[in-house]
């Protein structure tokens, strides 16, 4: 997250896509919240079960927020033409590798 984040500030006027999972995501709040603050617009794609995880963030973090395990290719081009920090929360089978 915080590499997908200094990507962006280097280059804003192009858009950065950053995967991540649950424990990506946690760890990467400060750079989600530095996102925000500079109204940077960072998509973060969460894989894997990670909803949970994103709703307690959500609480304390304004962002655009998708649930994509059904239509992810609207959720996910919705959250790249937001033009502000964006997450879709893609609910996966299984474990990712």
């Amino acid at each position: 997250m915080l590499a997908a984040l200094a990507a962006q500030l280097a280059q804003p006027e192009r858009r950065v896509v950053a995967f991540t999972d649950a424990a990506g995501l946690a760890a990467g709040e400060p750079a989600l919240g530095l996102a925000v603050g500079h109204e940077l617009p960072l998509v973060v794609v969460v894989l894997g079960g990670a909803g949970a995880v994103a709703r307690r963030m959500l609480d304390g973090i304004e962002l655009s927020a998708y649930r994509g395990e059904s239509d992810f290719p609207l959720h996910f081009s919705r959250a790249f033409l937001a033009g502000r920090p964006s997450l879709v929360a893609v609910e996966t089978p299984g474990r990712i590798a």
